[in-house]
Formats: C-alpha cells, sequence, structure tokens
C-alpha cells in the first residue's frame, strides 16, 4: 500500500507508481480530454509512457506525483 503525501475528504497525492502509468496512458490518448492539453493530440503507446516515468523518477532527485479522487 502507498503512503499518500497529502489528503483530504475530496482527494489523496502520492508518489506514482508502476501501475499508474496503465491508466494515464488510457487517458493520454483519449481524445475528449487531451484536447486541452498544450500539445494537442496525438497517440501515444504505453511503451513511450513506461520509459517516460522510469527517466523521470530518479532515485530521491526526481517525483511524479499521483492525485487520486478519495471516493472514501
Amino acid at each position: 500500500m502507498s503512503k499518500f503525501i497529502f489528503e483530504t475528504g475530496y482527494f489523496k497525492i502520492r508518489e506514482s507508481l508502476d501501475q499508474d502509468v496503465n491508466l494515464w496512458y488510457k487517458w493520454f490518448n483519449d481524445q475528449l480530454i487531451n484536447k486541452f492539453f498544450l500539445h494537442g493530440a496525438y497517440p501515444n503507446t504505453l511503451e513511450k509512457q513506461k520509459k517516460f516515468r522510469k527517466d523521470n523518477v530518479i532515485d530521491d532527485k526526481k517525483l511524479i506525483f499521483t492525485i487520486l479522487n478519495n471516493n472514501g
């Protein structure tokens, strides 16, 4: 179980985990969601997202955070 850095009745924040990549890969390629991104919509691959996380989480020097809805 992961430790939350911040938690309220509405949301939680924690460091990203390997399994988060599968979720953000899906919404990252959803045109209804990414039409609001500054870079626009473009297809991406799960492998590219796994590499992005691996390249951007370096020991204790870099982190990627995950914000979760607090459903209870």
